[in-house]
């Protein structure tokens, strides 16, 4: 089944939800829910479906699980990142609003909630494990989300998925990823072709290491007869000491 054409005004119909940020992700977009709706191929079926969550746990799962053909699989900014890579996809924003609403059933601390989306991230194929770390991203800029999720974001950055690396490095790996992987893994971004602009608060976190880790990749490349991307040079302008 393919997905169903969207309204030509869909991407100008999405507003920043989210301060500093030029165009809202799935994260953002999972706590819009009235901004995310145009979007989605069956509006009804997410609020039915968030309703289940929060009045039922044990449905998570299997609602995750049927998030791209009931929401849709497009992406949200078609025009900017036709493949969903760099901000997300439909599906993600719908499976990260199922699983705000699953955080907010539960109450502070969410009990187990790491755990679930452990679950739902190895039990996932590709898209739902994307799912997973966007809706992480979700609950960082909801606040706050579970510490214990970080080896998701990890394990993702070690994939050669685009998508899996760009979702690990949203608000929630920004915030959790530790310096060393951090690092690395905005480098692995340029490596793959990957926009920065999938790495949150890459100006803010941005520091010498980094740099020194820029200047490396560019003179290698160099050497190597090869350009250096615009996104590499943006590194090598905004690393600071």
């Amino acid at each position: 089944m393919t997905d169903a054409p969207r309204s030509p005004d869909a991407e100008r119909a999405v507003p920043t939800v989210r301060p500093g940020t030029a165009l809202p992700g799935a994260g953002d977009l999972a706590l819009a829910t009235d901004v995310l709706r145009p979007l989605l191929r069956d509006p009804e079926w997410l609020d039915t479906a968030r309703t289940a969550v929060a009045t039922d746990p044990a449905t998570l799962p299997r609602l995750f699980a049927l998030a791209g053909r009931r929401a849709g699989r497009g992406p949200l900014h078609p025009s900017v990142d036709p493949t969903g890579v760099t901000h997300g996809t439909v599906d993600d924003a719908a499976r990260a609003a199922l699983v705000v609403a699953r955080a907010d059933a539960a109450g502070p601390g969410a009990p187990g909630l790491a755990n679930t989306l452990t679950t739902l991230y190895h039990q996932g194929d590709t898209a739902e494990r994307r799912g997973v770390l966007r809706a992480l991203d979700a609950l960082t800029v909801r606040g706050p989300a579970p510490t214990a999720a970080v080896p998701l974001a990890e394990d993702a950055l070690r994939a050669n998925d685009t998508s899996l690396v760009a979702a690990a490095v949203g608000p929630f790996g920004g915030r959790h990823l530790d310096d060393h992987t951090w690092r690395h893994a905005v480098l692995k971004l340029v490596f793959l072709g990957v926009p920065l602009q999938a790495v949150a608060g890459l100006d803010e976190r941005a520091d010498a290491e980094l740099s020194r880790m820029a200047h490396d990749l560019a003179a290698e490349r160099q050497a190597a007869g090869r350009d250096i991307p615009p996104d590499l040079t943006r590194l090598l302008r905004t690393t600071k000491e």
